[in-house]
């Protein structure tokens, strides 16, 4: 299998690992109790252990503008002065200067590192399903899995 082919099969098989995953953990979440352990398998070989964790209590800021109020009036040993540049202002800029072309101090034309990029077929998963079950490819030739 060319590597080309590889990671066009990966990414296909990553699509559908992820959604079928995610329905999978919904379906088993719904009827497992809490710090419930199940042990997954294929035959008779252990592959892992699913499990309930609890949820994990954290404190978040879930509203600014009474945060801010608050430590005005009781914390104000809290507030303090940060002088920047907000990030919508910053993407209107950038559009500012891919218009003129003038960059401003503090920014630069940085180009990115080239890296590999997948646009499947629409039937693409459908052609790794056919594959697989004529034959004409296997889960060891995708995974690099030895036989």
């Amino acid at each position: 299998m060319r590597t080309e082919d590889k990671i066009a099969a990966l990414t296909v098989l990553s699509k559908r690992v992820a959604e079928e995953l995610k329905t999978a953990k919904a379906a088993w979440e719904m009827d497992a109790r809490p710090k419930q352990r199940d042990t997954g398998m294929i035959g008779d070989r252990v592959l892992g252990t699913v499990g309930l964790t609890a949820g994990r209590e954290t404190i978040k800021v879930t509203d600014k503008a009474a945060l801010l109020e608050w430590a005005k009036a009781n914390r104000p040993d809290l507030l303090s002065y940060d002088p920047h540049v907000a990030e919508d202002d910053v993407k209107r800029l950038i559009r500012e200067v891919e218009t003129t072309g003038d960059l401003p101090e503090g920014m630069d034309l940085v180009t990115g590192s080239p890296f590999a990029s997948v646009r499947l077929e629409k039937d693409a998963a459908r052609v790794i399903e056919d594959a697989v079950a004529a034959g004409a490819i296997s889960w060891s030739d995708v995974l690099a899995v030895e036989a």
